[in-house]
């Protein structure tokens, strides 16, 4: 989603969500000692801003995430819950028409 201009930053901001199931058979037996059978959930949301200085554009990003992984109970494995923070930061400078320098900072 998208919203008007708010001093002089354009925004857009969201949510994603996911929830799967997964596991991966051992080789030679095709039993689930490689990963068992486990239920994942993740939910994300996200804010991007973007402002023009002159000739450079500048974009800030901020992602936010809680995932949890809950192997199914007939398993020795315990399930792990954490959270995921990463922030990114790029200035894109247009010095001529179809040319750009783009550094760009990201950290997670």
């Amino acid at each position: 989603m998208a919203h008007k201009p708010l001093i002089g930053w354009y925004s857009t901001f969201g949510i994603q969500t996911e929830d799967t199931h997964f596991s991966a058979l051992a080789a030679d037996k095709g039993l689930p000692h490689t990963v068992p059978c486990t239920k994942s959930t993740s939910l994300a949301g996200f804010l991007i801003e973007e402002r023009h200085f002159g000739l450079v554009l500048t974009s800030a990003g901020l992602r936010l995430e809680s995932v949890e992984h809950r192997p199914y109970s007939d398993t020795v494995f315990t399930g792990r819950k954490f959270n995921l923070t990463s922030y990114q930061w790029a200035p894109l400078w247009s010095f001529m028409p179809g040319y750009g320098f783009d550094p760009t900072i990201s950290i997670a």
